[in-house]
């Protein structure tokens, strides 16, 4: 599985007579996202995730519990991973469920159990970076071994390159190692249901000039599998053929390696102990002053960053952590301490907070409507990014 930075020749208003608008790369996300809104997934994986760009719009929607970003570069993971970090407003109004954010290395032509039985996986702009012994895996990998409820598929028509006007014999980006036409992408979506108790609905994104539609299509083609409901209570069941034996069959079966874990806050039920209910308090009484009077909190700068002494009289105005410590201060610092996250200073009068990546989020972040999905801007050599 490929992770490529991508803009494919064709998409492109620089290369191109056809303005797409939003871009394609858009459209196809937005895709992805009007499933999450329709189907409200709890476990969703991004296969390719690439920059985590889909990871950053999804987030957004309070449905899902776990989402989960697979790529083979471990480098590109890393320096975008805190695109999967909450916000601000994650921890002023955070979740009514549990919602984690899990990015791994590995390859799409392996099962990895931990991802087994998503509710929706999504695979975007991915199989044409796959060499073919890789590619001939995806079927058994993705439908008889992962199983998930709901797969998202997104791959170029090549029907459609006839349009641009610099069309040549190459295909839309170098690292792309085949262009399917309608039929051919047709043709291996109907194996899998053949193969798979899915069905499969064909979309698309991109249309062209009016009236080219019935002859070229949409430059991205689509489909979308769904488990047929007859099998839904067999997803443990395997296929034995040989083929497929020997695909699932693998010896190990965590293959994929975890590169980051995000646990994002959320509403905790009232009989969750109280001092954990305490400690949840104090983090989000700390983000609020240091976004509303930062200037009152006194710091310093260590060999890992800089550290906010907030004191504990601070906190303690608050009335939701009134509430739970009664404006006992022994209480605050026996929670404080119990965390294992955050520490107090030696004469016990302030807590020390070290200023983390979240410094860098602008105010306009602050909310978590999933209908603002798209708050938290994306690095601006992301935004026509193609991943694979």
């Amino acid at each position: 599985m490929a992770s490529a930075c991508e803009t494919d020749f064709g998409e492109d208003p620089a290369s191109s007579n056809i303005i797409f608008s939003p871009p394609v790369s858009e459209q196809r996300y937005q895709m992805a996202v009007n499933l999450t809104k329709e189907f409200k997934p709890k476990k969703v994986t991004d296969m390719g995730c690439g920059p985590c760009s889909m990871i950053s719009r999804l987030k957004w929607h309070h449905c899902i519990q776990e989402l989960i970003g697979v790529d083979v570069d471990a480098d590109i993971l890393r320096s975008h991973a805190r695109l999967g970090e909450p916000v601000m407003g994650d921890y002023l109004q955070p979740r009514e469920n549990p919602f984690t954010v899990r990015l791994y290395q590995g390859s799409i032509s392996k099962v990895d159990e931990r991802l087994k039985h998503s509710d929706l996986l999504i695979c975007i702009e991915v199989i044409e970076h796959l060499y073919e012994d890789d590619l001939s895996k995806v079927p058994a990998v993705v439908f008889g071994g992962l199983r998930p409820e709901r797969a998202l598929f997104t791959t170029p028509n090549s029907d459609f390159n006839v349009l641009f006007n610099n069309k040549t014999d190459r295909f839309r980006h170098p690292d792309h190692k085949f262009e399917w036409s309608r039929r051919q992408f047709e043709d291996w979506c109907g194996m899998i249901c053949a193969r798979y108790p899915y069905r499969v609905e064909y979309l698309g994104a991109g249309a062209g000039p009016a009236g080219t539609e019935e002859e070229y299509g949409c430059c991205t083609q689509a489909a979308v599998f769904t488990l047929e409901e007859r099998d839904r209570s067999s997803k443990e069941d395997e296929r034995n053929d040989d083929d497929e034996g020997s695909i699932l069959k693998q010896e190990e079966t965590h293959p994929y390696t975890l590169i980051s874990e995000i646990t994002h806050p959320f509403k905790e039920k009232q009989d969750a102990p109280l001092e954990r209910r305490i400690e949840w308090e104090v983090e989000s009484c700390v983000r609020d002053i240091l976004a509303s009077q930062p200037d009152d909190v006194e710091s310093h700068d260590d060999s890992e960053g800089r550290v906010y002494h907030v004191p504990l009289e601070m906190l303690l105005r608050y009335s939701a952590l009134q509430k739970l410590c009664s404006s006992d201060t022994d209480l605050l610092r026996r929670s404080v301490l119990a965390s294992g996250k955050l520490n107090m200073s030696d004469d016990e009068s302030c807590l020390l907070y070290r200023e983390g990546d979240d410094s860098e989020i602008e105010e306009s972040s602050l909310s978590s409507d999933e209908d603002n999905y798209g708050q938290e801007r994306l690095p601006e050599e992301e935004e026509d990014w193609d991943v694979g």
